[in-house]
């Protein structure tokens, strides 16, 4: 590791900028402190209310700027919603002016590396004005692929307004920035086929977190006679949670017991869904530093994703990262070209939907324990070498340490 890189400036714009204190979304605020280590000054531009966030900051007590663990927030003030409709747009159209405002300030000039980081694009606009205002690298990184993932989540219409626009605002940003990065492995096939973009201008830098030292609580768990399959992460009709409770309603005369840990908006017709399974058990949600000692009392993680095209390019979710790094074997329940279970070999991959696929294999895991037990150790490897944000940061300051071409927005 270099100390003697001159230290930088970097800005990332990204709309749900999480922290310990305020929750999950974390990607920046684990690489930021990473990336200290290689000379780097993070920021992180966030707004100040996002549905997933546990404790939204408090403004009117520390203001709208705030460090954390030596990073800098830029809180911007923004409406609250409920669901995901018309309310949650205004929210993103409320950060987005506020972000473009503080942009043209002189409290982000002497920028050197300005960051977008989606998930929704609009964040790209302030950070395309600070980086030309302050002759900066710009970079684009997209960690869900919109409008593609929402479209077909939400069944949208490929004419609604509001996927037109996301298109049209992707386009943009895939055209003015030096560099693309993705979280998923397969993405540069996405923005190859439907914008040309060279494979030599996208840059993947997967997803996960500073982990703790290895534990070694999955042994111990199997002195238990209950077999414990559980879910970490939000309860949302994307994550295959109904088909995870036809499985066990497959198996409620096992000695099996689900534990389903999160909140999110499809907790109360989950709950209502498993009325009749008493081995059910939903916890609610927990902070992330709490999540390694409840994954210590589970045998086998479930990670269930509904079948939808952007899966294709890639799976990239922090829960199988945590479980990863938990060492615990992994039930997933998807379709994909890029599998990390299969690349890790660290569990199961079964079709998306399909129950008694699921029930299956958690009765092989069940039975197959030492085999249970090796995909877990092989899955904490796998994330040391290819998911620990030290690893990863390291990649990433070479990358944001580069000379990059000129783009359309420096001609």
């Amino acid at each position: 590791m270099n100390q003697t890189k001159p230290r930088s400036r970097l800005v990332v714009f990204t709309h749900a900028g999480g922290s310990p204190h305020h929750g999950p979304n974390m990607r920046w605020y684990y690489l930021g402190r990473a990336l200290r280590a290689f000379g780097w000054s993070v920021e992180i531009v966030s707004a100040s209310w996002f549905h997933k966030y546990n404790a939204p900051p408090q403004l009117e007590r520390t203001g709208p700027k705030q460090e954390i663990d030596g990073l800098i927030y830029h809180w911007m003030p923004s409406r609250r919603y409920d669901g995901h409709g018309f309310g949650q747009i205004l929210n993103q159209w409320d950060y987005t002016r506020k972000a473009w405002h503080l942009a043209g300030s002189a409290a982000l000039a002497g920028t050197d590396v300005v960051i977008a980081s989606s998930p929704h694009p609009f964040a790209f606009f302030p950070a395309w004005r600070l980086a030309r205002r302050s002759r900066a690298t710009l970079l684009f990184e997209t960690r869900d692929l919109w409008p593609l993932a929402i479209r077909d989540l939400g069944s949208f219409n490929p004419l609604h307004p509001y996927i037109v626009l996301l298109g049209l605002v992707e386009r943009f940003a895939v055209r003015r920035a030096d560099a693309l990065v993705s979280v998923k492995p397969g993405d540069w096939r996405y923005f190859n086929d439907r914008y040309g973009i060279e494979p030599t201008r996208q840059h993947y830098m997967p997803n996960g977190f500073l982990a703790p030292a290895a534990q070694q609580g999955a042994e111990s768990r199997q002195s238990s006679s209950e077999y414990r399959i559980g879910y970490v992460g939000a309860l949302s009709n994307y994550y295959g949670l109904d088909c995870l409770l036809d499985a066990a309603r497959l198996l409620r005369d096992k000695d099996f017991r689900f534990v389903i840990v999160g909140g999110g908006s499809d907790s109360g017709r989950l709950k209502a869904a498993a009325a009749d399974l008493s081995k059910v058990e939903f916890v609610g949600p927990v902070p992330k530093h709490q999540v390694p000692a409840m994954l210590s009392s589970i045998d086998l993680c479930y990670l269930g994703l509904t079948d939808i095209a952007a899966n294709r390019f890639g799976i990239s979710c922090n829960k199988l990262f945590d479980y990863m790094a938990a060492a615990k074997p992994v039930l997933a329940s998807y379709h994909t070209d890029y599998d990390p279970v299969e690349a890790a070999n660290c569990g199961i991959t079964v079709v998306p939907g399909d129950a008694r696929a699921i029930a299956d294999a958690i009765l092989w895991m069940h039975a197959h324990s030492a085999d249970a037990l090796e995909m877990g150790r092989r899955g904490r490897s796998y994330f040391d070498a290819e998911h620990d944000f030290r690893h990863i940061a390291e990649r990433y300051d070479r990358l944001l340490r580069s000379d990059f071409r000129p783009t359309i927005r420096k001609r």
